[in-house]
C-alpha cells in the first residue's frame, strides 16, 4: 500500500512538472503576443496617419488641378 502511494505521488509529481512546463509555454507565448499586439497598435496608428496625410494632399492636388483647368 505504501508503495502505491508514492507511485501515484511520483506520477502527481511528473503530471506537475508537465503542468509547470505547459504553464511557462502559456506565459511565454502570451508575453510575445501582447508584445505583437503592442506593435501591431502603433503600425495602425501610423498607417491611419499616413492615410489621413494622404487624403489631405490628395485633396489639395485635386483643388490645385481643378484651379489650373479653370484658368485655362
Amino acid at each position: 500500500m505504501l508503495m502505491e502511494e508514492k507511485e501515484q505521488v511520483q506520477e502527481l509529481l511528473r503530471q506537475l512538472l508537465v503542468l509547470e512546463a505547459d504553464l511557462n509555454d502559456i506565459e511565454k507565448t502570451t508575453s510575445r503576443t501582447r508584445n505583437e499586439s503592442t506593435e501591431l497598435g502603433e503600425l495602425l496608428k501610423n498607417v491611419e496617419k499616413t492615410s489621413t496625410k494622404l487624403r489631405s494632399d490628395g485633396d489639395k492636388l485635386s483643388k490645385k488641378l481643378n484651379a489650373m483647368l479653370n484658368d485655362s
